[in-house]
């Protein structure tokens, strides 16, 4: 999708303009909201095809979360200091909890699967959410599975 091209191209030219590090991360997390919030603009209250449906939800919009997912997590360590061992060893034991949790979900999505895609990425099918699921900035209806 070429807004998300746009996004991770404004992403890069923020080293460029500036060069406080916490200011960079503040900068590029303000960029992906934006284009989080201009994707939305986009998606429709209902989309034309299933096929449609599973591409937005399965493909395109985990590169524009999971961009502001990774720097608001370095931003996170940069503003309360925990840019050190113990902070990623946490990290860590938190995302293999994560994914204990929803294994199921992972091995389905790592093995390019599509037989369940109706069920995993289309509103109103998708299981109840989770705490992985309700991410402040996800809060437009229009970028959620759920109803």
């Amino acid at each position: 999708m070429e807004l998300h091209r746009y996004m991770i191209q404004e992403i890069r030219f923020v080293l460029l303009d500036q060069t406080d590090p916490q200011q960079q991360l503040a900068t590029r997390i303000a960029v992906c909201k934006t284009y989080i919030e201009e994707l939305c603009s986009l998606v429709p209250a209902e989309f034309d095809t299933v096929v449609d449906e599973i591409l937005f939800f399965k493909t395109i919009k985990p590169k524009f979360v999971g961009e502001l997912e990774f720097y608001h997590r370095l931003y996170h360590a940069q503003l309360f200091g925990d840019n050190t061992i113990a902070y990623y060893s946490r990290e860590i034991t938190r995302m293999e909890k994560i994914l204990a949790e929803h294994c199921a979900f992972v091995n389905y999505y790592k093995s390019n699967s599509t037989d369940n895609d109706h069920s995993w990425f289309t509103r109103g099918h998708a299981p109840l959410p989770t705490s992985l699921c309700m991410l402040p900035w996800e809060t437009d209806p229009k970028l959620e599975l759920f109803e």
